[in-house]
């Protein structure tokens, strides 16, 4: 008996699981759940070779239950956005794209504080000896100005 309940639960997992990722992509209307339905139908025929009878009614009224899908009044049914994970010593939350967000992390800047990417920086220009350290290396000291 509990294989079976086991069974049944996993089935509506994966109803779930299948409307809300049609449903995340796009919003849809209540009144275009039937190509839904037949969308979902065919690409488990396609991929698995399996003819199924999709249930999306008992999906839908779970997943708007779990607060997974929201109704709009004019019947559009949209799936909740899923939650993105923080970097590691990340301040951004990732989910918005406005400028002024306080999460938002700055604009990357090269070294001179310019625009440009924070993972290359520039080469240093080699740093020319002094005249004491050229006389001390044995060479000569033929810049202008050198004694």
């Amino acid at each position: 008996m509990t294989l079976l309940a086991d069974r049944a639960a996993e089935e509506d997992v994966k109803e779930e699981m299948l409307l809300y990722s049609a449903l995340a992509k796009a919003p849809v209307n209540v009144r275009e759940l039937k190509a839904v339905d037949e969308a979902i139908e065919t690409y488990i025929k396609d991929t698995f070779d399996l003819d199924v009878d999709f249930d999306i009614s008992d999906a839908l009224s779970r997943l708007k239950q779990d607060g997974l899908i929201t109704e709009l009044p004019d019947g559009t049914l949209r799936g909740a956005a899923p939650a993105r994970r923080r970097r590691p010593g990340s301040t951004s939350c990732g989910t918005c794209a406005s400028t002024s967000c306080p999460t938002r992390p700055p604009p990357a800047t090269n070294s001179m504080g310019q625009p440009g990417d924070r993972r290359r920086p520039r080469r240093a220009a080699p740093r020319q000896r002094s005249d004491d350290e050229d006389r001390r290396a044995g060479g000569r000291v033929s810049r202008p100005g050198a004694n």
